[in-house]
């Protein structure tokens, strides 16, 4: 079994959830609160099917920043 962990501040963690919830191919995901740190726990059974649910949470990640940063006037279009 192969195994990630991404730290996410607690909006990611919010917006995320539902996404989480489900599986990711093969992998079981988990999201979970540590003191004030809120992480992503991903757990596979191959390396393959462990970097398919890294790319598909960092899709995921890369869109909220991008409505971030439109909400807050950062959006680089």
């Amino acid at each position: 079994m192969h195994s990630a962990i991404i730290y996410i501040d607690q909006v990611k963690a919010e917006v995320l959830a539902p996404d989480i919830t489900q599986p990711i191919g093969r992998a079981k995901l988990t999201i979970a609160m540590k003191g004030d740190c809120f992480y992503i726990y991903i757990e596979a059974p191959d390396t393959v099917s462990l970097k398919a649910s890294l790319t598909s949470i960092a899709r995921l990640i890369h869109v909220i920043e991008e409505v971030e940063g439109v909400l807050d006037g950062r959006a680089k279009y």
